[in-house]
């Protein structure tokens, strides 16, 4: 019989949070509850690189990868209930499907076809995604929340920084520079998002619903919305359609 006096428990993304600051924690239990452990956890990460206090000698690159993580994973999450990227024409489908079947001749496998075709999909530039998102929640294009996201989603320079004749610790420039107007925005953004809610739920039971049980799984795998009540809306959902087919 197994012992049952030991039950394996599934790190939560309240773990290690106490050196975070109240408003940080705050930010951190809404993250969870919003888009779940995987956003969550990101952010507590980003806070605590962005402190300064781990020891860590060569700091400030690792947390400015820490908060372009975050910024994409973040955008991402949200380019979908936006409708960031436009729908490709009819004349474009055309082009990438002709595209497609070229490769397929030429010998490349599925998996390559489908990152060539991909790249050919009409796509906003990061600028354009994070003004449409922004507007969708209902916030100012010109606002400080937008003008903060756009600033800081440059921190790739700061990412790759390799200068041999400073430090490179996380200190108050980096702070003031990077770490608090993005913190600002997590917090902005993710307020915002709590009325937006309900277009979260909608879509999990749209998906849920699709005819094509696997599209429908994937598509909704690729939201990276692990809220526990975005999860148990979509699978108790498509539990259901299985049922009435």
């Amino acid at each position: 019989m197994a012992d049952k006096s030991y039950e394996p428990q599934l790190p939560s993304a309240s773990d290690g949070r106490g050196d975070l600051t109240s408003e940080q924690q705050d930010t951190a239990k809404l993250l969870e509850e919003l888009l779940g452990n995987t956003v969550a956890d990101r952010y507590v990460d980003f806070c605590k690189l962005s402190a300064g206090t781990l020891g860590l000698r060569v700091s400030s690159p690792i947390a400015a990868h820490a908060l372009r993580e975050m910024d994409s994973i973040f955008r991402e999450t949200l380019e979908e209930f936006a409708s960031v990227n436009p729908v490709p024409s009819e004349a474009e489908l055309e082009k990438q499907n002709a595209a497609a079947e070229a490769l397929r001749k030429l010998g490349y496998d599925e998996d390559a076809i489908a990152r060539s075709v991909g790249r050919l999909q009409p796509q906003d530039s990061h600028k354009a995604a994070i003004k449409k998102i922004v507007a969708w929640l209902g916030l100012a294009e010109d606002g400080d929340i937008a003008k903060s996201w756009l600033a800081v989603s440059r921190a790739d320079q700061k990412a790759h920084e390799r200068k041999f004749n400073r430090k490179l610790r996380v200190d108050d420039e980096f702070r003031e520079q990077w770490a608090q107007p993005f913190d600002m925005v997590i917090r902005g953004v993710a307020a915002a998002l709590q009325a937006k809610y309900a277009v979260l739920i909608m879509r999990a039971g749209n998906l849920a619903q699709m005819k094509d049980t696997a599209a429908g799984l994937s598509a909704f795998e690729k939201q990276n919305v692990g809220a526990m009540t975005v999860q148990w809306h979509f699978y108790r959902s498509i539990e259901g359609a299985r049922v009435v087919a």
